[in-house]
């Protein structure tokens, strides 16, 4: 799947913004890998337990590869 999927999933979650986008990416270096990974590596990277409620939140009930193909099929441009 496209890289950016996981970027707009991020964006999607309230309090998520370029900050903690930069924490993410820094401390897993790459937003799948961030996606996938537990609450506790949340935490580890900076993001304050009120967020990691929210990001487990949204993970439970967004599917990605869905939401990314609404995306795609709107013809969408993700820079």
């Amino acid at each position: 799947m496209d890289a950016r999927a996981y970027w707009v999933a991020f964006n999607t979650i309230k309090g998520i913004g370029a900050v903690r986008l930069r924490l993410l990416l820094d401390h897993f270096g790459d937003l799948e890998i961030a996606w996938h990974s537990p609450s506790d590596a949340y935490r580890a990277a900076g993001i304050s337990q009120k967020i990691v409620e929210k990001i487990q939140q949204r993970k439970e009930s967004l599917d990605i590869e869905s939401y990314w193909k609404k995306i795609e099929d709107a013809a969408i441009t993700v820079l």
